[in-house]
């Protein structure tokens, strides 16, 4: 049940987070971001439905588009030439996969605001009819 889908998911989406860091043309603040902006998202979700809220699976930057998200970037990179690929910072190390991961810290930001305003609304719907 909860118990042994919640967990391969977080640790699924730390690794792939803190990987896609590590990998070239990634940044690894990045990753270890995006990491923890998934377990917050998550830790959330869950804390509301603790709480007595419906589970909330909502994005912009739920599981399924922060997946996507990677999963389109590492496809564009696998399936174009090199010359194709922007580059950026001091050295140029940092390419689409580390602009990926801030986009899905900002959309993790943006998801938790959202899911934090739904979940107070649902409590709060529920001690009106109490």
């Amino acid at each position: 049940g909860m118990l042994y889908n919640e967990i391969p998911d977080r640790i699924s989406d730390a690794a792939l987070m803190v990987g896609a860091g590590y990998a070239v043309g990634g940044d690894p603040v990045a990753g270890w971001a995006a990491a923890c902006m998934a377990l917050l998202i998550a830790y959330v979700r869950t804390i509301g439905s603790l709480a007595g809220a419906p589970a909330d699976f909502g994005g912009p930057m739920a599981k399924q588009q922060r997946m996507f998200s990677i999963a389109a970037v590492a496809f564009y990179l696998g399936v174009t030439p090199a010359v194709w690929h922007p580059a950026f910072g001091a050295d140029e190390s940092r390419g689409l996969i580390a602009i990926m991961l801030w986009v899905i810290v900002a959309g993790g930001v943006l998801t938790t605001v959202l899911r934090l305003r739904r979940i107070a609304r649902a409590l709060s719907g529920q001690a009106a009819h109490q």
